[in-house]
């Protein structure tokens, strides 16, 4: 189906709708372009109303859907009942007595009388919005519905107002109502609260007057009584007061057991980490204390730090402290000895660290042992870096080289020079890859396979990254069978010098 045009013929009865308490009722019929009818079971429509200029939108609202295919195009929708997209109700927008009415997008308009507002509509035929480019004028009949507020005072209606009484009230008088009329009372003796007499609660200056049982007061110290029968008179205080405790709290190390009006307050014996009350036998601890003696007052009384001296009966000083003793955060140490200060005596060795080292070396008449008596490793260290290692199983390393260490046997084909310098396998020659030979180092290899096979290398000053350059012996060739063959290696920088020698 072709897209609706804008000249869609609109047969519209809005200038002759009946005005409602809060909505008129728009009807009109849907043409097609060619003059037939529109008959459509998903069409819904957006009716905008704008100032007479067509300048400010001052209500829009949307229908719900409405199913037009057997209405011969014919529709009805009652303004003010759909779904409201901008503006108040209906009532509020044809209120020409406003002083301004707020437009969508901002900004206001300020009703003029009678002058007609401009009704806009589009509708929606399930395809997409189609809007009517003219507008349709909405008369004063459409705006009558503002009558609606004639017999109200705002939006209050007569019966929800009193009228005043028929003369004015004087005075200090009050207004009285009793569920019918309302008048005037001329004196506050004739008004009454809740069937009590006013001049019973308040005075002129507006303070409650004191209550008097029977019009007597009461005596001194007596308080209001009610009793069925009587009501209130006078009686004396019960004795106690009468009073009763309602809740008792209480901080640690106080505690309170018991219900609300019968409270129990406890408090528990001291601890070393509980607050409490002193116990008898703590009592006896402090009571027996050391008391205050010439003695300790002769301590208490030294200002200065330092060695205590004791001068006399109850008499102590404080010793200055010079080198080689020091105090230091209240422990008395020996710093800086030398040679020069060692006056008289001998420092025992049992006095000095387990890591002492002399320096320029130790004069002794026997044969002296350095190095560790537990199962730990030897590193002796120049300029922060190890030169030489001796660990826990003997092994001998020199600038992290393998000096000395007991044959180890392999069966793959990598070898491992960081765990010994002195490596066999019982394979015959192949491919063999070298790990770990070490500038300056000097390795051995012997092959002890049986079959007469020739031997190639690949060598690696670590791990396998940093290749190494290897020279051969010139008349390096196969094994002979049934022999063993030593292969040595020298390496120089980054070139590994192989010797051999098979036979064995």
């Amino acid at each position: 189906m072709k897209a609706f045009l804008t000249t869609l013929i609109l047969s519209l009865f809005a200038s002759s709708a009946l005005a409602v308490a809060n909505s008129m009722t728009i009807s009109g019929r849907l043409f097609k372009p060619d003059g037939s009818v529109l008959n459509s079971a998903t069409v819904a429509f957006e009716f905008s109303v704008y100032d007479p200029a067509e300048t400010c939108v001052l209500y829009r609202e949307q229908s719900a859907v409405y199913d037009l295919s057997s209405s011969d195009g014919l529709f009805e929708h009652p303004l003010g009942t759909g779904t409201v997209g901008f503006g108040g109700s209906l009532l509020d927008v044809f209120n020409s007595s406003a002083s301004s009415i707020s437009c969508d997008g901002g900004g206001t308009y300020t009703p003029a009388g009678t002058n007609p507002y401009l009704l806009k509509i589009k509708f929606h035929d399930g395809t997409g919005w189609k809007t009517f480019t003219s507008t349709v004028p909405l008369r004063p009949i459409g705006q009558s519905m503002y009558a609606h507020r004639a017999g109200k005072v705002g939006e209050l209606a007569a019966s929800d107002l009193l009228t005043k009484p028929g003369v004015g009230c004087g005075a200090g008088s009050i207004l009285n109502f009793d569920g019918t009329t309302v008048s005037c009372s001329n004196s506050v003796a004739d008004g009454f609260l809740a069937g009590l007499s006013v001049d019973k609660l308040i005075s002129a200056a507006g303070k409650y007057f004191d209550y008097k049982p029977n019009g007597v007061a009461c005596n001194n110290n007596e308080t209001l009584k009610y009793t069925t029968g009587t009501g209130w008179v006078c009686a004396a205080a019960a004795a106690g007061g009468g009073g009763s405790v309602n809740s008792v709290s209480a901080n640690p190390p106080l505690s309170i057991t018991g219900s609300a009006t019968d409270p129990v307050v406890n408090m528990t014996a001291s601890s070393a980490v509980t607050d409490g009350y002193l116990t008898q036998a703590d009592w006896s601890t402090f009571n027996g204390k050391q008391n205050s003696n010439a003695e300790l007052n002769g301590i208490a009384g030294i200002a200065l730090t330092g060695i205590v001296q004791r001068t006399g009966a109850g008499a102590y000083t404080a010793l200055g402290v010079s080198a080689p003793l020091n105090v230091t955060a209240g422990n008395l140490g020996i710093s800086n000895i030398s040679a020069g200060l060692i006056t008289s005596g001998t420092l025992s060795q049992s006095v000095l660290p387990s890591t002492a080292v002399i320096d320029g070396g130790n004069s002794s008449a026997a044969t002296m042992t350095v190095g560790t008596s537990s199962f730990q490793t030897l590193n002796l260290v120049t300029d922060g870096t190890t030169r030489v290692n001796i660990d826990k199983s003997g092994t001998v390393k020199i600038s992290n080289a393998l000096l000395m260490k007991s044959t180890t046997s392999v069966a793959g084909s990598t070898i491992d020079f960081a765990n010994g310098n002195l490596f066999s396998t019982t394979s015959s020659c192949g491919a063999f890859t070298f790990h770990n030979i070490k500038d300056g180092g000097s390795y051995s290899f012997i092959v002890q396979g049986a079959s007469s096979t020739t031997c190639s290398f690949l060598a690696f000053s670590d791990a396998g990254s940093t290749a190494l350059t290897m020279h051969m012996p010139p008349d390096h060739g196969p094994t002979i069978p049934s022999k063993h063959t030593l292969y040595s290696l020298l390496v120089s920088g980054t070139h590994v010098y192989v010797t051999w020698i098979p036979g064995y």
